[in-house]
């Protein structure tokens, strides 16, 4: 779509649409919206008040895009290739977000599937600094570690990543 204004007029019928279709395989037969009302609801501070400028936070930003016929994707206003991609395929792509760095991964399929290969990965240039995630955004289960969950986390072993895979 072209424009916020294009965005806007065609989501008010995909949304709807999406939320309540049944044919989600990873859903077990449930749809979206089923799934979601589930979930645990958080709810803010009854005296939270919103900046007016929001920082970037730690965390993850999730992006579904369709390959173009130059093996590429728009994401963020910036082109980034992916090589190992058909055209017209579509592709999840995945921000990290930490105070060290960014990081933007690109997988051929949706997390949880059963088979995911990460097609390409880029460092991600940001111009100021990532901060980290308030504990009361933070799930019950994360603001809650125990000592021993907190020791176990500093003596793991880090993750290999995609490209060190290859």
């Amino acid at each position: 779509m072209s424009d916020l204004a294009e965005v806007r007029k065609r989501s008010g019928l995909f949304f709807p649409n999406y939320r309540n279709s049944h044919h989600h395989s990873e859903l077990g037969g449930k749809s979206p919206q089923q799934v979601h009302s589930q979930g645990l609801v958080r709810k803010l501070p009854f005296d939270f008040c919103r900046p007016k400028k929001l920082p970037i936070t730690e965390g993850q930003v999730h992006f579904m895009r369709a390959v173009t016929k130059e093996r590429q994707v728009l994401i963020l206003n910036k082109t980034w290739d992916v090589k190992l991609a058909e055209q017209d395929q579509g592709v999840w792509a995945t921000l990290l977000l930490s105070q060290q760095n960014a990081l933007l991964r690109i997988y051929d399929a949706v997390p949880g599937a059963p088979i995911r290969r990460c097609l390409a990965e880029y460092p991600f240039p940001l111009q100021e600094p990532v901060v980290p995630l308030q504990d009361i955004f933070k799930p019950a289960a994360i603001r809650q570690k125990s000592w021993l969950q907190i020791i176990h986390d500093f003596f793991r072993p880090p993750v290999s990543t995609p490209s060190t895979m290859y």
